[in-house]
């Protein structure tokens, strides 16, 4: 036959029907085992799934920087305390934020403002002090070096009065230990007070001992203790007839032990109101706690004329 006559066009049709038949035989196969998936071996497909729009969060307002607003408006009068003080850390960002000189100079204007109220209100501070004598210091205490040192020269003087005073009314008691080095240098001070005020002393021994060159002295019978003291050397003020006030514990100088016992003196009502008044200087003229309780009011003007009524009669 004459379609034999060439062997490579038969070879290629034959080798093309086998690849149709083995593809139909496939399908054939896949086509058959879904049975099962309905009358008609047909499922519908799903719908594409519509993006999901995912929801912004809202974004939170701006809000203006202090230093991109101009000086706050607060209501109140400008150039005010109040207005310097609101403004002028407003006007000091807007300054190093904006690099603008009108900023700048807004800036420094407003300060300027606030160093003049402040010179302005120093200025009428020492015209009302200088022209009050109540409210000017150096009529309690005087400033001037000169006059300063014949206050304290008189005080020390009126100090010395009331320590006598003192001295007549009761005497010192010294308790120490012998192996107490302290009590070695607090020895000899008693006896300055003794030659000066004219002060009563005792020594009492704690370990019933006495000290280097001590004549005078006697053993403790009880008194260490039940004075509840807990060191030595101390020093105790002994008024007739069984009244004890502790000085001082521990080694102190004379001028020391007499500050110590005026305090005392004044903390046990010993000293009157005047004796008070002649050792603390610097507590001349000072209110008292009912002076500012008895006729406080609300008005300036009736208070500060009670205040200058009750406190010149204390100079």
């Amino acid at each position: 036959m004459s379609f034999i006559r060439s062997g490579k066009p038969v070879r290629a049709i034959l080798v093309s029907l086998a690849i149709v038949a083995a593809t139909s035989s496939v399908h054939a196969q896949s086509f058959f085992k879904r049975g099962g998936e309905g009358y008609f071996w047909y499922e519908t497909p799903p719908p594409p799934a519509e993006p999901v729009q995912l929801e912004k969060e809202p974004e939170p307002p701006a809000s203006a920087s202090p230093a991109t607003e101009t000086a706050a408006n607060t209501g109140t009068q400008p150039f005010s305390t109040a207005w310097l003080r609101d403004n002028l850390p407003v006007l000091l960002e807007k300054a190093m934020d904006s690099g603008k000189r009108e900023d700048m100079e807004a800036y420094l204007y407003a300060q300027r403002i606030a160093l003049d109220k402040a010179q302005n209100f120093a200025h009428l501070q020492q015209l009302v002090v200088k022209t009050d004598p109540i409210l000017d210091e150096n009529n309690r205490m005087p400033l001037d070096t000169f006059i300063r040192q014949t206050v304290l020269a008189t005080n020390k003087e009126q100090k010395d009065e009331v320590t006598k005073h003192l001295a007549s009314k009761g005497g010192i008691f010294m308790f120490f230990d012998s192996s107490c080095s302290h009590c070695e240098k607090q020895f000899p001070v008693i006896g300055m007070l003794k030659e000066r005020y004219g002060f009563e002393t005792r020594f009492v021994s704690v370990d019933g001992k006495p000290l280097p060159g001590m004549d005078n002295w006697i053993p403790d019978a009880g008194q260490f203790q039940s004075l509840n003291l807990k060191l030595t050397p101390t020093v105790v003020y002994a008024v007739p007839p069984n009244n004890f006030y502790v000085v001082a514990q521990g080694a102190m100088s004379a001028s020391g032990l007499v500050d110590r016992l005026l305090v005392v003196a004044e903390s046990e009502k010993l000293i009157s109101d005047e004796m008070i008044a002649a050792v603390n200087p610097a507590m001349r003229g000072v209110a008292r706690i009912e002076d500012m309780v008895d006729g406080a009011s609300d008005d300036p003007a009736e208070w500060v004329k009670l205040l200058k009524e009750r406190l010149q009669g204390r100079y």
